[in-house]
């Protein structure tokens, strides 16, 4: 990829203006947006095109980057040196307090409040980054995710590589996933899992199932299936189907907030989240991603995983796991350990 590509979105951020730099799963081009001004585009209807950045609950503006101007350049991953990070996400308050909320959690699904929980954390940390550069790394390392920098000077600067596809709309189709359980990868065996996390992911999928039927003329789910994504396995099941009527905000009110970030039933987990949790997730467990509402509409969004967000102290990372009645807290917390090394290993601090 040509350097004075990433020129551009340089100069676009030292002028405070707005854009984002992305890249799909599986693809080799790197796609950027710039907006010509400063202005903060509310989106919550889903009706512009452009580049949508939503949050996990309304209390946030939904907001959009229009297509200004679009560049797009084939990135060639370049060898990562073996990268060395200061990073130690083992605060014993902190654990402790994670751990109680999970036991919380655990009372609550006893006494049938709901079935399945997921309950996040926030790790602060006081370094300085060069947002491009973590970005490169993030390209290099996570083929298989949608890699992201975004930007609003009203909002601030994000970074991701989530692996949970929200939808895909194209020519009257939809396809979908529920995506939950995580286990660490091992190069010398296969993952093996458990009895938790296949019924974390059976309940996602159906109430994914359930709330598409409506939607779609026929409905198609795939097998339970292993992906890796970076230094992590998850479980994944593909849903597929022909849209009834094509109402992309009606479609997206279906899928989010999904059980893999929330939590079922939704309603009565999000109360929880919301009373429990002790932090605002902001744009963390929300949706990002292109809408192209021209005939025919087309949209490719993506659940906001696996972020960090800069902020005037350093970055703040997010990270959650599933709480189902089999959770084990000492284990919940190591997997939120192991989903906090995605971003902070590319901070190179």
């Amino acid at each position: 990829m040509p350097q004075d590509y990433f020129i551009k979105f340089q100069k676009q951020f030292k002028n405070e203006l707005p854009f984002v730099c992305y890249r799909k799963p599986g693809e080799k081009e790197v796609k950027g947006v710039l907006q010509r001004d400063a202005r903060l585009h509310r989106c919550s209807e889903l009706d512009k095109s452009g580049f949508i950045f939503a949050p996990f609950e309304d209390i946030h503006s939904t907001v959009l980057i229009p297509f200004d101007e679009v560049l797009v350049e084939t990135y060639k991953n370049e060898a990562l040196t073996s990268i060395k990070t200061k990073f130690s996400d083992s605060s014993e308050t902190t654990r402790m307090d994670y751990v109680s909320l999970i036991e919380n959690s655990l009372l609550e699904i006893k006494n049938n409040s709901f079935k399945k929980v997921v309950l996040s954390r926030a790790i602060d940390l006081r370094v300085s980054i060069k947002p491009f550069e973590v970005f490169m790394n993030i390209l290099n390392t996570y083929d298989n995710a949608f890699c992201y920098l975004w930007y609003h000077p009203k909002v601030g600067l994000w970074l991701g590589a989530t692996p949970e596809l929200l939808l895909t709309v194209k020519d009257g189709n939809l396809k979908s996933m529920s995506l939950a359980g995580t286990i660490p990868y091992n190069s010398s065996k296969k993952p093996g899992w458990g009895q938790k996390e296949k019924e974390e992911q059976e309940l996602v999928t159906a109430h994914i199932k359930a709330n598409l039927e409506t939607k779609l003329e026929d409905i198609n789910i795939g097998p339970q299936e292993s992906i890796r994504a970076g230094e992590l396995w998850h479980l994944r099941t593909l849903v597929y189907g022909r849209i009834k009527d094509v109402n992309l905000k009606g479609l997206v009110e279906e899928l989010h907030p999904t059980p893999a970030v929330c939590g079922l039933p939704v309603k009565e987990s999000a109360s929880f989240i919301k009373e429990n949790e002790g932090y605002d997730r902001e744009y963390y467990a929300g949706f990002l991603g292109e809408m192209n509402l021209d005939h025919p509409l087309s949209a490719s969004l993506y659940v906001n995983l696996r972020c960090l967000k800069m902020t005037n102290r350093g970055v703040r990372i997010f990270v959650g796991g599933g709480i189902t009645e089999r959770s084990i807290p000492e284990k919940e917390w190591l997997e939120t350990v192991h989903k906090s090394k995605t971003m902070a290993n590319m901070l190179h601090f």
